[in-house]
């Protein structure tokens, strides 16, 4: 049985006219997870720098920014000035992922790395180790409440097996499709953290939600 998950909320797909409302709703859990996109490296724009400001006044818990851009340098430096905890930018995108890395850890965030569905884990084999986290996208990314592809528990699998003598610790994530029924079965692959939008947002109880999920990745 697992020690430790890390369950965090995705707020694109709570009710953006009520994110007060949402925030408030999902105390318990570990971050909070803020898609910040371009329209250009996916067909979405969500949220900026403003909102994990605001995040931050509202809510005690580490905010998350996933950049998902095809000028993350830019971005990711937007993300660090408004103050995000951590901050996760995809290796299809980025010219020199080991500096931009570096550069994140020197503000005192953390460092994420993002890979595509259509990415092989073996693109980032050789800077694995200079990450806090790599981040698996369990769909296409742009939009909520798509399912899970089944191509995801190999690729956990795989960076779980790339990280084990170079980077034990690493925190693999996944973000997208993350459901009651899947969780488990990540967790077993070696994810450690889930970012989940509609399995959260789209129920009664987003607390209660996050509880459950904790639980069942943690083989309760």
């Amino acid at each position: 049985m697992l020690e430790s998950v890390q369950i965090k909320p995705s707020l694109t797909s709570a009710d953006q006219l009520e994110l007060g409302s949402a925030i408030a709703r999902i105390s318990r859990a570990d971050a909070i997870h803020l898609n910040i996109t371009d329209g250009h490296f996916c067909p979405n724009l969500t949220f900026g720098p403003a909102l994990i400001r605001a995040v931050k006044r509202r809510s005690p818990l580490p905010v998350e920014a996933h950049v998902m851009a095809t000028n993350p340098e830019t971005i990711v430096q937007w993300a660090l000035d408004a103050g995000a905890d951590a901050v996760i930018f995809p290796i299809e995108s980025c010219t020199s992922p080991l500096r931009l890395a570096n550069h994140i850890k020197s503000t005192g965030a953390r460092a994420g790395i993002a890979l595509s569905p259509g990415t092989s884990p073996s693109t980032i084999e050789y800077c694995i180790g200079h990450f806090d986290m790599v981040l698996i996208m369990g769909v296409e990314p742009g939009f909520g409440g798509q399912a899970l592809m089944d191509t995801t528990y190999g690729k956990v699998s795989r960076i779980y097996e790339l990280a084990r003598n170079t980077n034990p610790q690493l925190d693999i994530a996944v973000d997208g499709g993350v459901n009651r029924g899947n969780i488990a079965r990540l967790a077993a692959c070696g994810a450690r953290s889930f970012c989940a939008g509609s399995s959260v947002f789209g129920t009664e109880s987003p607390n209660g939600a996050i509880d459950r999920l904790r639980a069942l990745a943690m083989g309760r």
